[in-house]
């Protein structure tokens, strides 16, 4: 629905050059999340889960973006131990995500 609301603020054309944006900047984004959990680096998952969380947000990929916000809380009240398989979930919503928006694209631009 986010993406709809997107369409009818803005013209297809700049819709369609966020959604590369986002394509473009954001598995730099999800290599820090990942590398921040792997090293355990709290301070790096929250910085990149905030930052991933805001800019799928901004885009309707609500799955991600409540994905990062539990994350983020998560970290905050008590170590991780099931860090693979955040991994992999976040692995998983980002795959989804892109295939979504790219799905989008091509309707917008089609």
């Amino acid at each position: 629905s986010r993406l709809r609301e997107l369409e009818a603020e803005t013209d297809r054309a700049f819709l369609a050059e966020m959604i590369d944006m986002y394509i473009v900047d954001s598995p730099r984004h999800l290599n820090e999340l990942k590398q921040g959990l792997l090293a355990n680096d709290e301070r790096k998952i929250v910085a990149a889960a905030h930052t991933l969380k805001g800019s799928s947000l901004n885009l309707g990929a609500n799955a991600l973006g409540e994905a990062c916000k539990e994350l983020e809380e998560v970290v905050r009240q008590r170590p991780l131990t099931d860090v693979q398989q955040w991994v992999e979930r976040f692995d998983r919503l980002f795959e989804t995500t892109c295939h979504d928006l790219l799905e989008h694209k091509q309707r917008l631009i089609g």
